[in-house]
């Protein structure tokens, strides 16, 4: 029971009328469906909650209209430490203590604003229970990235203890403890554990009550404190950096390491050299790939799963596919870019098991003891000399009878994408070596050989050949699928790539 942004509806159509939508200061207030083990349904529809023509119509003093004051919390700078719920303490199973709990509340306030002749909302049961179409909110969450991050560290003056903090021995207590630094994830989840605030209303009543105290002072820049500050997504693209914005400092400095060989005990294959201070770069933030606490996978995950890792194995971890928290399935995302996704949706996913010597390439996991920790370097190229074995034009006239051949620049198109392959540590370490490279295109060429004409494999008929396609399939699958993945132009038959045959006239034809 409660108040709580969500979608109303089961999100938009493919066909059929649009579907409302909802803004992100929206908030629907439903009273709870199921009761115990029954399930008793609304005798009205749930009410939509303006939240910001609220605040708009009350001012910052008018939060207290709402929100209780927090007792446990001290004020600062004059400003009240607020509850992030609204009637937090109501009893989920007393449904009608509920409903009267905010009808006093709501409709109270209301009544007494027109009482004294100030502008007020609903006093009616239609008005606020309309009967309304299914709604989809556009309430957006916000992710505290590296770049925010650091722009709170340098509004508080690197001060860590003004948001970081750790259970102290008393209850209630929060202490600050120097390199223990987490995610508030970390300790708070979606729903209150051994006295820990939910996430969500943690969050709330420490960053949203940080800013009114700010904008309460003078002289000091502040967050947004209303929904739509932080939950509008055209309002998030203000907080983005440019892409002209430098690096920021790092983002905890913790006592991790640079560099560190990666192993799982019992592994028989070669260690993996991970450069965490170069991926920390690329990720938006610690939880990128800590996404719950800030330790080593193996505390959750172990080799053969444990509850504290949501029985997800340690091999798992390291190499599931569809998700951005594991190795393999960050590096498989990086690979839908449109510089990349060219060659790669035509390929075997997940990657095939030639690619573990990429990273199994460090010293065995029985030398002791380990080497200092190095990260290899690959460089590739150079691009071999034109030559028959790679030629500047490649001519195409397996269809000369419906169109004129195509000419095909290979030179020019390997060049161009060469240099972003090489241009990228990823690419550049996966790749490895130029045949690597052109496996995208000649892909079942073994590595150091010429790549055979395509239709040495693909027929020339259109019809297929056990599990391979016909040699007009394989050509228009293989270049325009590249075109349609990267958006590039031509993808029509004669724009670019052939012209019509040009076919002579017999005796007595008209031109």
């Amino acid at each position: 029971m409660g108040c709580h942004a969500r979608d109303n509806g089961h999100g938009p159509e493919e066909h059929g009328p649009p579907q409302r939508t909802t803004g992100p200061a929206i908030i629907e207030l439903r009273l709870p469906e199921s009761i115990g083990d029954k399930h008793v349904p609304l005798r009205r529809p749930a009410v939509e909650f303006n939240h910001e023509l609220h605040t708009t119509s009350l001012g910052p003093e008018g939060c207290e209209s709402c929100h209780e004051v927090d007792p446990k919390r001290p004020a600062k700078g004059g400003v009240k430490p607020l509850q992030y719920e609204v009637l937090a303490n109501l009893d989920p199973a007393d449904r009608d203590g509920g409903m009267d709990a905010y009808h006093d509340l709501c409709m109270g306030c209301h009544e007494d604003r027109l009482a004294a002749g100030k502008t007020t909302g609903a006093l009616t049961c239609g008005e606020c229970h309309a009967e309304r179409p299914a709604a989809v909110s556009l309430r957006a969450p916000l992710a505290l990235d590296k770049h925010l991050h650091d722009r709170h560290v340098q509004a508080h003056d690197d001060k860590c203890e003004t948001c970081h903090h750790v259970a102290g021995e008393r209850p209630g207590e929060r202490v600050y403890k120097k390199g223990a630094e987490e995610a508030c994830r970390g300790c708070h989840g979606e729903t209150e554990q051994e006295g820990r605030t939910p996430l969500r209303v943690a969050v709330h009543q420490d960053c949203v009550g940080c800013h009114r105290e700010r904008e309460a002072q003078p002289n000091q820049t502040t967050g947004p404190v209303a929904c739509k500050g932080c939950h509008d997504a055209a309002v998030q693209l203000t907080y983005a950096p440019k892409d002209d914005a430098p690096e920021p400092a790092r983002l905890l400095v913790a006592g991790q390491p640079d560099g560190l060989w990666l192993q799982a005990p019992g592994a028989k294959s070669n260690l993996v050299p991970f450069d965490h201070q170069a991926h920390e770069k690329h990720a938006s933030s610690c939880s990128t790939c800590h996404h719950e606490r800030l330790t080593k996978c193996s505390e959750c995950h172990t080799v053969t799963g444990s509850a504290a890792g949501d029985w997800i194995s340690l091999e798992e971890a390291y190499h599931r596919t569809g998700t951005s928290h594991s190795c393999v399935g960050c590096h498989q995302q990086k690979t839908r870019a449109k510089a990349c996704v060219g060659c790669h949706h035509t390929l075997t996913q997940p990657p095939a098991q030639a690619s573990c010597a990429k990273c199994h390439s460090g010293p065995p996991a029985a030398e002791k003891p380990l080497p200092a920790f190095a990260y290899p370097t690959n460089q590739l190229g150079p691009l071999p000399p034109v030559s028959d074995d790679f030629p500047e034009t490649v001519v195409i006239d397996s269809l000369a009878a419906d169109y004129g051949p195509s000419v095909f620049a290979h030179k020019k198109i390997v060049e161009q994408m060469f240099s972003v392959v090489s241009k990228n540590k990823l690419a550049a370490r996966f790749h490895g070596s130029v045949e690597t490279f052109c496996a995208g295109c000649h892909h079942e060429t073994p590595l150091g050989t010429r790549p055979p004409p395509c239709r040495s494999c693909h027929e020339k008929e259109d019809a297929p050949t056990a599990d391979k396609p016909g040699l007009k399939a394989a050509y228009h699958r293989q270049c325009l699928g590249c075109h349609q993945q990267m958006a590039i132009e031509p993808q029509g038959c004669t724009e670019g790539c052939h012209e019509p045959a040009t076919k002579p006239s017999g005796k007595g034809a008209k031109p």
